[in-house]
């Protein structure tokens, strides 16, 4: 991953790995948390992981069908679960309304084998504003009259700049770039109002970019076009 800042200029490179297809065990020698600890805000749903290297049919098959067993909880609840390529994704909601604490979740999962496994869950309900999957970053407008002032100086072909791919905190977005002096050239009946919904689209799509590309980016000063930008986008 690149220590440098990384804008959206010309071209990203990607390298292309063949994988097969995800073939699991007949029955499961594992079932392992991805984190350790599932956070869900007040009165919200998140999603638990787990992985595995069972065969995705473990649950539905007709013969040494696995089973699952959620503990009853009232301030918990489990509103679905789903196995796919080596990954159990269960869907848990917080039933209060309030921060609380919750006792650790075993869940048990077991088949007519003598498998038996019981997964233990630390939980904390945590606040809405500390949900760190909400936290966005800093949207900064950069003008032609600021350009200067950065390293490396921007050009009228940059659309938007993550100056830091270690960690999202700030997005920069270059309101005098080209596609912004097109949308000057446009008959729009509030341009102020239009050159924001423009730059919000660019912020956005940079969040998406930088959550596809961040593992992919192989070169400093890699980056996309306009064009690029939306098409990656659709």
């Amino acid at each position: 991953m690149p220590t440098k800042a990384i804008s959206f200029t010309e071209t990203v490179h990607f390298k292309v790995i063949d994988t097969p297809d995800y073939e699991g065990e007949e029955y499961p020698s594992y079932f392992k948390l991805l984190k350790g600890k599932l956070k869900i805000p007040v009165g919200s749903e998140r999603q638990l992981r787990l992985a595995t290297d069972v065969e995705d049919n473990y649950f539905v098959r007709k013969e040494g069908r696995g089973t699952i067993e959620f503990p009853q909880l009232s301030k918990i609840s489990f509103l679905d679960f789903k196995l796919a390529d080596g990954f159990l994704n269960i869907v848990v909601k917080h039933n209060g309304s309030e921060v609380e604490k919750i006792p650790n979740l075993i869940i048990g999962i077991s088949d007519d084998t003598a498998n038996r496994f019981e997964i233990e869950v630390p939980v904390e309900i945590i606040p809405p504003q500390l949900d760190e999957d909400l936290k966005l970053p800093k949207l900064m407008s950069v003008e032609k009259s600021k350009w200067a002032d950065f390293e490396p100086e921007y050009t009228v072909d940059e659309i938007a700049r993550i100056p830091n791919w270690q960690e999202l905190k700030r997005i920069e977005v270059n309101i005098d770039s080209l596609a912004f002096n097109e949308l000057a050239q446009m008959q729009v009946t509030d341009r102020e109002r239009a050159k924001k919904v423009l730059r919000n689209q660019m912020f956005f799509i940079s969040i998406w970019l930088y959550f596809e590309l961040k593992d992919y980016v192989e070169h400093d000063n890699s980056g996309f076009t306009r064009d690029q930008v939306f098409n990656r986008s659709l």
